[in-house]
């Protein structure tokens, strides 16, 4: 019988004019692919035999016996039977007695054999199935909790649009808001440089007017500390020094200090 390798080694001689060696190839792969599966499955299918017949053999030898025993126990008897002529009726009864005895425990013994080679399949495939119930429940459990899964995300995904619709809607109305303080804030700055030029310009004057009295400690002192204050406190518009500062220091004589104007 070929086996799936000689099948495979097998080369055929090349002629002129011949079939095309690639499709005889990929068919001889596809026909050593099926013939190697039949070839186990066949293979397996002779091993089952085999085991079935050892089985099968194993009964007929266990019948063989049970019916041995029951021509030892006819023969038993008839020898009694025969015995009983020269004995007498009791001991003719007495074997044929002993007889039916024999018989009946062959015939239970086989009975119980029967019964528990029916009871261990019986058991085996009720375990078969148990696994199997066993499996599609596991399955049942995985796709549940899986659609469990995917509702509680598809809610997340949601509830989370839901609050990105309600930002965008917000959104423009923060912007329009923060665009008009960013306006007045801009023409703050535009028209306060005027007036800290004015201011600066009348401390200039003052100055001027004061540089032939020259600065004593205590001028100098406060000064500074007018200047410090003016730093702390920050204006809406976002000048650090105010102009009253400025006038202040030059009403003062302290010509040689200024005060730095900072914008944010």
């Amino acid at each position: 019988m070929l086996t799936p390798v000689d099948i495979h080694n097998k080369e055929f001689s090349r002629s002129f004019r011949g079939f095309n060696q690639e499709e005889v190839d990929d068919f001889l792969d596809q026909v050593v692919n099926d013939y190697e599966m039949l070839y186990r499955d066949n293979h397996q299918m002779k091993k089952e035999i085999e085991l079935c017949n050892k089985q099968l053999d194993q009964y007929h030898q266990l019948e063989k016996n049970l019916q041995d025993t029951l021509l030892v126990a006819q023969r038993t008897a008839d020898e009694v039977v025969n015995t009983a002529n020269v004995r007498g009726e009791e001991v003719r009864q007495a074997a044929r007695q002993a007889g039916e005895n024999l018989k009946r425990e062959a015939e239970l013994y086989a009975e119980k054999l029967k019964q528990d080679t029916e009871r261990e399949c019986k058991r085996k495939i009720e375990a078969a199935a148990a696994q199997v119930r066993a499996a599609v429940a596991e399955y049942e459990r995985i796709v549940r909790e899986r659609r469990q899964f995917v509702a509680k995300m598809r809610n997340l995904m949601q509830t989370e649009l839901g609050l990105l619709e309600e930002a965008y809607d917000i959104m423009p109305d923060k912007v329009q808001e923060r665009a008009g303080k960013a306006d007045d804030v801009k023409a703050a700055v535009q028209s306060q440089p005027k007036e800290t030029s004015e201011v600066a310009a009348s401390g200039t004057a003052a100055s001027a007017a004061n540089e032939s009295v020259p600065a004593t400690a205590e001028q100098e002192q406060a000064a500074e500390n007018v200047q410090a204050d003016a730093e702390k406190k920050q204006e809406p518009e976002g000048i650090h020094a105010s102009a009253a500062s400025v006038a202040i220091a030059a009403q003062i004589g302290v010509t040689d200090k200024t005060v730095p104007v900072e914008r944010v």
